[in-house]
């Protein structure tokens, strides 16, 4: 069978790289791939580390009306069906009108869906049943999140091979060199500064308001740099830390990492609102640690676990300020060789680099050639993360 792939997305390649990160091991085998995406011939993945790939650029929202944008992107995939050997559908909202289009006449010879997430059936239940349709119907389920794939084979009744891959950073990714200039505008010009960086602006879900109300516990010296906001946030000029906050815009991912190297430690604090949220090891993770950062995150299961187990920063109660400020003044006060630069980056490049989940991703995908692929009716392989 010809190994002829298309991916299609209706998410930003050009705003992010964790959408089409399975897709460099499969060009490296010899795939011949096609990507249809918003942002594609821009992707942020293909500007820095190319893979071999045709590119169509689907429709933002916005650009059209929403008939005619609906319209394009239906004609893509159908057309994607007809001519490809694999249909590589990815997110949640692609997946919705897949498994509306991709049936009868239209269903491709192979279809993989792509989710980090799933619909929650008691507030969407039409969505959550498409979803379950479409999940059902393909030949290969891929997951950036162990339990949420485990959930989603429970509630789908999913008998397909079920690929659970992390959006981590690869080794090749290039990390930029520290800048003292960069450093003197992060720490506010101040020798001493402990500079926390957080990847996201403000935001209820990521804790920063606890955030916040810690910072203002700690003295003066102790700096916060947050992406993607205009100003600083209404609580930090009521707090009057409004000063000791670098606000960011919404940055290109290697700009980004231009700040992100010369922080003193990564922020990944999270509430607890849902089950895959308590278990994750989100792909911000590995944003601090291929940068040497050790981080400030969440005593939740599954953070708590990758941070303990391989010596990467601390862990707290993400609810309590006090605790916040107790973790940052730990990281501050008592720094160790375990968590240098270069020993960060070393446990980024054994255990968690996306390089390590290659072959998985090459192996799932070369058995999708087969004349009947297998239908194993099993939970996803186990430990997830880190070093497959």
């Amino acid at each position: 069978m010809v190994k002829k792939l298309v991916f299609i997305t209706d998410s930003p390649l050009n705003q992010t790289l964790a959408y089409d990160y399975c897709l460099p091991a499969l060009a490296e085998t010899g795939w011949e791939i096609t990507v249809a995406a918003v942002g594609a011939s821009d992707g942020a993945r293909l500007g820095v580390t190319p893979y071999r790939c045709a590119t169509i650029d689907l429709p933002e929202r916005g650009a059209m009306s929403r008939v005619r944008r609906e319209r394009a992107l239906a004609g893509r995939l159908m057309a994607a069906a007809r001519n490809a050997t694999v249909v590589y559908v990815h997110g949640q909202t692609m997946g919705l009108r897949a498994a509306l289009l991709l049936r009868g006449p239209w269903r491709p010879k192979r279809l993989v869906f792509h989710t980090s997430d799933y619909y929650c059936p008691h507030t969407y239940p039409f969505y959550s049943s498409l979803e379950g349709c479409l999940s059902r119907r393909a030949d290969l389920y891929i997951s950036n999140e162990y339990h949420r794939a485990y959930m989603a084979r429970d509630r789908y009744r999913i008998k397909s091979p079920i690929l659970v891959v992390p959006p981590n950073l690869p080794r090749a990714w290039p990390i930029p060199p520290r800048s003292e200039s960069l450093r003197v505008t992060m720490s506010g010009g101040t020798d001493d500064a402990f500079v926390l960086m957080q990847h996201g602006g403000f935001s209820a879900l990521r804790r920063t308001p606890e955030l916040l109300l810690a910072l203002a516990r700690l003295p003066g010296n102790f700096r916060l740099v947050m992406t993607g906001c205009d100003g600083p946030p209404e609580l930090a000029l009521q707090l009057g830390i409004a000063e000791r906050i670098l606000c960011l815009p919404h940055l290109a991912f290697g700009h980004m990492l231009q700040y992100t190297v010369n922080a003193d430690a990564g922020v990944l604090l999270y509430a607890n609102n849902d089950f895959g949220n308590f278990f994750q090891g989100p792909g911000r993770f590995t944003e601090y640690v291929a940068c040497g950062l050790p981080l400030l995150a969440t005593n939740h299961t599954g953070l708590q676990s990758l941070v303990k187990t391989y010596d990467l920063g601390a862990t707290v109660d993400s609810a309590s300020p006090e605790g916040i400020a107790a973790g940052i003044r730990e990281l501050a006060e008592n720094p160790s060789a375990e968590h240098s630069p270069a020993a960060i980056r070393c446990q980024f490049e054994e255990h968690f680099a996306l390089e390590l989940w290659t072959p998985r991703i090459v192996e799932a995908f070369e058995r999708l050639l087969d004349e009947s692929p297998a239908r194993l009716g099993q939970p996803p392989a186990f430990p997830w993360m880190p070093n497959p």
